[in-house]
């Protein structure tokens, strides 16, 4: 279960996409959204409401807008295929003005570029891919984080398909003058562990004293020599753990740890101070988990 929720979590953002017709697009046209999008104050329902638009909005221009009949057509471009949209957003005007009924200018600029989406003889044209996300987002919950006077950040907690878990994102909403509340950059995942539930502190304070809870911070609990650690261990205490960087996904801490050995011990620990790279990764809304733990950096720099 936990390697599928992973799975997931790498598909966070991707939105179902499809060679077909798809009625998403519709969706997205005809959805209404009024709670608290167009006034100059954004309520939790409309942070919700706009993140479903986003959702809809995306799915259908990563699947290629509402084919008709007859109207699906490929071609071949620096050796990849590629398919033109439908005729509904299949030139630059009607894309973007599509796109920014959830997203600003900028934000609209940025996802058709990250997208790889061209312009090929008048028209406009996006590698044939597939892909999924289990994501609800109009199901989502919301949760004001802050104002900083020119953007408001909202945590929504995501409903992940029938699994009865949930991912975290925060979303980023700026005040368009004349249209109202738009999404301004991509959604990502909120990977700001609070101290008190980051894996890395239970596990090494836990590591001697309470070694089910430490194995339990860990999403493969094969990753650690316990039996190692049990002869000749004679006290783990995390004193210090500090940020080394983050992707989308994971964040790598660096922790200073403190060991006490007894004579007997035959490990790699030496007495006092040892420093270890831990990766990690949410598995739930606001659960985290370790990935990897060693002696170097896993992240690349």
């Amino acid at each position: 279960m936990k390697v599928k929720k992973l799975m997931i979590s790498a598909l966070a953002i991707a939105l179902l996409t499809g060679p077909a017709m798809n009625p998403d697009i519709a969706h997205a046209k005809e959805e209404k959204i009024t709670q608290g999008v167009k006034t100059k104050e954004l309520s939790k329902k409309g942070a919700v409401q706009l993140a479903s638009k986003l959702a809809h909005v995306t799915s259908a221009v990563q699947s290629g807008g509402l084919y008709q009949e007859g109207e699906y057509k490929t071609f071949i471009y620096q050796r990849k295929t590629y398919r033109y949209l439908a005729k509904d957003i299949d030139t630059k005007k009607e894309l973007l003005s599509f796109l920014k009924t959830a997203l600003t200018h900028t934000a609209a600029e940025q996802f058709i570029k990250k997208q790889g989406i061209i312009e090929h003889k008048g028209k406009m044209a996006q590698l044939e891919a597939d892909g999924g996300s289990l994501l609800q987002w109009g199901e989502a919950t919301a949760e004001f984080l802050k104002d900083n006077g020119k953007t408001k950040y909202y945590r929504l907690s995501v409903p992940v398909g029938d699994t009865g878990t949930s991912e975290a994102y925060i979303v980023e909403f700026q005040h368009v003058k004349k249209v109202g509340w738009r999404i301004s950059k991509k959604p990502y995942l909120d990977l700001d562990i609070p101290f008190n539930v980051n894996p890395a502190l239970i596990f090494f304070n836990n590591l001697v004293k309470n070694l089910d809870l430490a194995k339990s911070q860990l999403i493969d609990s094969k990753t650690f020599s316990y039996d190692l650690l049990k002869k000749g261990v004679k006290k783990v205490e995390l004193v210090e753990l500090k940020e080394l960087k983050r992707n989308q996904t994971q964040v790598e801490y660096v922790a200073k740890v403190d060991v006490e050995l007894e004579n007997s011990y035959q490990g790699s620990l030496k007495e006092g101070i040892n420093q270890f790279y831990i990766l990690i990764q949410p598995v739930d809304d606001m659960e985290f988990k370790i990935v990897s733990l060693g002696n170097t950096p896993q992240l690349n720099k």
